[in-house]
């Protein structure tokens, strides 16, 4: 009789507690689900992010080279223009 009555209680405390524990594991599953699909996404913009800034620093690259080959010439341009004035005179 002392058995019966101990088993019905820990039958009462036991299967809220399963079943509570089942949901927490279900939450915490989705929990989880969310926070990765958060840090893909963040992953994904930082990536985007990167990949802008790397064709803003080949832009930049091909306009300081343009820059330097054109005052580069325009140098030379002025040395032979200088060396024509001074052969003039």
């Amino acid at each position: 009789m002392t058995w019966t009555i101990i088993n019905s209680i820990m039958s009462a405390i036991l299967i809220p507690t399963v079943i509570y524990n089942s949901y927490v594991h279900k939450k915490t599953q989705r929990m989880i689900n969310d926070a990765e699909l958060e840090v893909k996404k963040y992953l994904t913009e930082v990536e985007k992010s990167f990949e802008k800034q790397d064709k803003i620093n080949n832009e930049q690259a091909k306009f300081n080279e343009a820059a330097t080959t054109n005052f580069i010439r325009h140098e030379d341009a002025l040395r032979i223009i200088v060396n024509h004035i001074k052969n003039a005179e």
